[in-house]
């Protein structure tokens, strides 16, 4: 059986195997050092979630997407309004140039 594992750190999708699961675990299959071997995660954790189909996945990694942006956007916005106060403002009288 597969899952679909994202990260906080790529903006990939990864198919693993899994074997049994919980509510709120899985254990996956993964290869090292030329064994298979079994462990037990988390499905939903800070850095990975573990999605039953790639479609979940994807909405996923998309709506991560559509939150960096947006907090871009607001980003950009701040520091513009701040530009503008500082362009809107004038020499008091007496100051030297």
């Amino acid at each position: 059986m597969n899952k679909y594992k994202t990260s906080a750190y790529s903006d990939r999708i990864e198919t693993v195997e899994f074997v049994s699961e919980t509510a709120k675990t899985c254990v996956i299959v993964f290869d090292w050092n030329k064994q298979r071997h079994e462990r037990k995660v988390v499905k939903m954790s800070d850095t990975d979630q573990y999605h039953d189909t790639w479609d979940m996945a994807y909405n996923h990694l998309r709506t991560r997407g559509i939150a960096k942006l947006d907090a871009a956007r607001s980003a950009v916005n701040d520091a513009h309004q701040a530009l503008l106060k500082i362009e809107a403002m004038t020499r008091p009288k007496g100051a030297k140039a």
